[in-house]
């Protein structure tokens, strides 16, 4: 249950959790038509420079729904399933909540947990949604749970 809950996210609660970009060809993804995912190349990319793709890529993805405005860290972890491996995000002290509630579902999915079978169970209960978003484009992408 905690690895499907990490594959789509539940916002603003839970962000999806990155996925492993390495394993998948580059822009093989078609996230609109004007972009494609993985970005060409970018494994030879800095670390910032893959936080700033990573940024534009959910601005874009933001936009296609019309501008709204959101904050750069939430729109960050919105998108995180678009992180590429190795990218420098900022951290932010407001969405505290959200790193957290992650890390905890993450360490449930790899077996992790310190927390009993039912604070588990209880945990991701209350972060599944009622109506998942749907990830379809990326449901054959690999999670990256153990990576940055």
């Amino acid at each position: 249950m905690a690895q499907m809950l990490l594959s789509t996210g539940n916002m603003p609660v839970l962000p999806p959790a990155p996925r492993e970009w390495t394993a998948v060809p580059e822009e093989s993804v078609v996230l609109n038509p004007t972009l494609r995912w993985p970005p060409k190349g970018w494994k030879s990319y800095s670390p910032e420079e893959k936080g700033v793709v990573t940024e534009y890529a959910a601005g874009v993805m933001e936009m296609t729904n019309g501008v709204h405005p959101i904050l750069r860290q939430f729109l960050l972890y919105k998108y995180s399933h678009l992180s590429l491996t190795g990218a420098i995000l900022p951290p932010n002290e407001e969405m505290k909540m959200l790193y957290h509630n992650y890390k905890t579902v993450r360490d449930i999915a790899l077996g992790k947990s310190k927390f009993s079978t039912e604070v588990q169970r209880q945990f991701i209960l209350c972060l599944t949604p009622k109506d998942p978003t749907n990830m379809d484009l990326f449901s054959t992408i690999p999670l990256r749970l153990s990576s940055t």
